[in-house]
């Protein structure tokens, strides 16, 4: 992999800066909020609850050590930490999260346990993080430390992270009009990279690879080919009177073929892709085995995204 990783790092240097960033982003998880890490490398610390724990990991302490070898902690309830002993001096290893008021009053905590973060290292182990919805009260609260890390669904090693940026190469390598907008050096080195690439494992033992590009990329949801333009200016159109700096939606973004769901480690080169927005949009809206109704609404969405269905 050494020499397909050093074609990579030279191609990317030539790419147009949009490219870039999309295959930089790969390296960090989106979303976070209160104990969860907002853009973290998907390597970092891993929160994960107790029923992955149970169900997952067959409570086995040391088999989350081999796993996630930056760091992990077990999300606990209160009644759980406090009504059981098989957690009792593993207090670096969890986080007993309170979430009602209700529970702040049935087992009350030492302030010496309030997590603290100091730089990149997290101490102590509860979390208070209760959400009040009723605005005239405002009983909301949030105690401890924040940003904490991320889910354990997104976990990926730096190894994996990579075999995931060498793999979308390939994909915007194989894009149907990416050679039109290059210059011919970068095109010949695409082309050397295709040729290199297509020897690998990454390639031969990567059946959703192949199938996605087979002649030239499409999007793993939809089938709908990827267009080189929406790489580059692939801002999806605002309402009117939203200025465009307030957009966050762009027209081809990362998919995962397979849910990423707590105990799966989907997040890896053999499930993660570029891929339409309409894809995902597709995907979280509707039901899997509808048919009807995808083919429904990529007509509607492909209209409004601007990307032609052929």
């Amino acid at each position: 992999m050494k020499e397909i990783t050093s074609k990579y790092k030279k191609i990317k240097k030539l790419l147009p800066k949009p490219i870039v960033t999309k295959l930089d982003n790969i390296n960090k998880e989106r979303g976070g909020d209160g104990m969860y890490t907002v853009r973290n490398s998907p390597y970092g610390t891993v929160l994960l609850e107790e029923i992955t724990f149970k169900k997952s990991y067959n409570s086995d302490w040391e088999k989350l050590n081999s796993i996630f070898t930056n760091g992990y902690r077990v999300i606990l309830k209160p009644e759980v930490y406090f009504s059981s002993e098989i957690y009792k001096g593993f207090e670096d290893r969890i986080i007993v999260i309170y979430r009602n008021h209700s529970e702040l009053e049935k087992f009350p905590y030492d302030e010496k346990c309030l997590t603290i973060k100091k730089n990149k290292s997290v101490s102590g182990f509860v979390v208070v993080d209760i959400r009040d919805m009723d605005s005239k009260k405002n009983n909301s609260i949030y105690l401890g430390a924040k940003c904490i890390g991320r889910p354990d669904m997104e976990f990926a090693t730096k190894e994996e992270i990579l075999k995931i940026q060498l793999c979308n190469l390939y994909v915007v390598s194989k894009i149907e009009n990416v050679f039109n907008y290059l210059s011919d050096d970068v095109v010949n080195l695409l082309k050397e990279y295709q040729n290199e690439f297509e020897k690998t494992k990454l390639f031969t033992d990567n059946e959703n690879l192949i199938k996605f590009t087979r002649n030239n990329s499409v999007c793993p949801d939809t089938g709908i080919p990827l267009r080189f333009e929406d790489l580059i200016d692939g801002i999806q159109e605002s309402d009117e009177g939203r200025d465009k700096w307030m957009i966050t939606t762009t027209k081809i973004n990362l998919h995962h073929v397979k849910k990423r769901k707590p105990g799966k480690l989907n997040h890896n080169h053999k499930n993660v892709f570029f891929g339409s927005a309409i894809g995902n949009t597709l995907d979280i809206t509707l039901p899997p085995n509808d048919p009807k109704s995808r083919d429904i609404m990529i007509q509607r969405l492909s209209w409004q995204y601007g990307i032609e269905i052929k």
